[in-house]
């Protein structure tokens, strides 16, 4: 018989790399001391009921790391929505259950002032149901909460891919009048418009770079394996100190405004606006109003790949292939206001990512990479707020 201790967590968290590259949250949980001489000690966590920005809920029981009396045994158990034991083994990574009690002790145990934004990175799964396999850009729908739009990178179809944010396929939408030369991003915007930023150019060389407006398409999303249509509107642009690569396209939810952020290999990235309004077929040229600075002690942590600003215009995340950069926006900003402020700096799972976007609300980041099968990973908000 294994004596069993239901104990309240104690959480050392420190990021560890696994042998896939990815970065998680180690979550040590510590046996009062009158268990320690116990043959065998089993350590039950109460079932942790997180909400994931909408979706579905998760839990985690049981855990344990650290020093103790050889022969200790220690029991991991997954739970299901509504605290039940499941069969799934802890080696899933889809839901970690280390992540899950780290986030459970975090929203437990600090002080809402002390609260961090965001709990550790979590793996939901992948895009394999999908023909993503360079996702590139990533933006939540506005017409369906709970969707997302993502996209392939340069040389695929001119596509588009609804998913949900467990990585299940929705719908293809097949987008006509916007070759695919090197989209690098999409957003959605008011009036249900999405926009793609046809913004590649690793070359310095393109002269013809845009980006297209569609109309949002109605669709089942409760259904799978649609395929739909929609036709763009292109919008040339150049800049007015020359070439850039960029990856990277935001839209103030608010008045519509499209930004760029260039990428660059020094980690000092430009941040251009489009002027408006903008005239269909007529190019126009960008006016910059910022210039962010990433600093990371690895390359590819400096590089801009992809950014998003939350619905309510509360704040503006950028990414690199490795890191989030978060800035907060104040009632009344503007954008380059906001980006002269110290960003927060967050981990993010996968190398080559290249696509980040706010949930519905704004309250949690969901990120994908460019890999086959593509991942997509969240980290939740500790904000706590009815989500839809």
């Amino acid at each position: 018989m294994v004596p069993a201790v239901s104990v309240e967590p104690v959480v050392i968290t420190t990021p560890i790399s696994t042998p896939i590259g990815k970065v998680q949250s180690h979550a040590e949980i510590a046996v009062p001391k009158s268990n320690r001489n116990a043959p065998s000690t089993e350590i039950n966590l109460k079932p942790a009921i997180v909400g994931v920005d909408g979706n579905s809920a998760h839990g985690c029981s049981g855990g344990h790391y650290g020093a103790q009396p050889e022969g200790t045994k220690i029991h991991f158990h997954h739970l299901d929505r509504f605290g039940r034991r499941r069969s799934s083994p802890v080696s899933n990574l889809r839901y970690n259950v280390l992540v899950r009690a780290h986030l459970f002790t975090t929203l437990i145990l600090s002080p809402i002032s002390a609260l961090a934004s965001y709990g550790p990175a979590i793996d939901l799964g992948s895009l394999a149901g999908t023909e993503v396999r360079e996702s590139s850009g990533l933006a939540a729908s506005r017409r369906y909460p709970g969707l997302l739009w993502t996209h392939n990178d340069s040389g695929n179809p001119p596509m588009i891919y609804a998913t949900d944010r467990l990585g299940r396929s929705i719908a293809r939408v097949d987008v006509l009048g916007a070759p695919n030369i090197d989209w690098e991003d999409v957003a959605c915007g008011p009036g249900h418009a999405i926009w793609i930023g046809d913004i590649g150019n690793n070359s310095l060389s393109r002269n013809d770079l845009a980006v297209y407006r569609i109309e949002e398409p109605a669709l089942d999303p409760a259904a799978s394996g649609q395929i739909l249509s929609a036709t763009a509107t292109r919008f040339p642009f150049a800049y007015p100190d020359g070439s850039h690569n960029a990856e990277t396209l935001l839209v103030d939810p608010m008045t519509g405004e499209l930004f760029v952020a260039t990428k660059a290999t020094n980690g000092a990235s430009g941040v251009y606006r489009f002027p408006m309004p903008l005239t269909p077929g007529i190019p126009t040229t960008l006016q910059r109003i910022a210039t962010v600075t990433f600093s990371s002690p690895v390359s590819l942590g400096r590089l801009a790949t992809g950014g998003d600003i939350s619905i309510d215009r509360s704040k503006l995340v950028i990414r690199s292939y490795l890191l989030a950069y978060e800035w907060p926006i104040a009632a009344g900003q503007s954008l380059a206001q906001a980006l002269a402020e110290v960003s927060k700096t967050y981990t993010l799972l996968y190398s080559q990512g290249e696509a980040i976007c706010y949930g519905p609300q704004g309250l949690d980041l969901y990120f994908t990479a460019e890999a086959i099968p593509c991942p997509l990973g969240m980290r939740p908000s500790l904000r706590i707020k009815n989500r839809p």
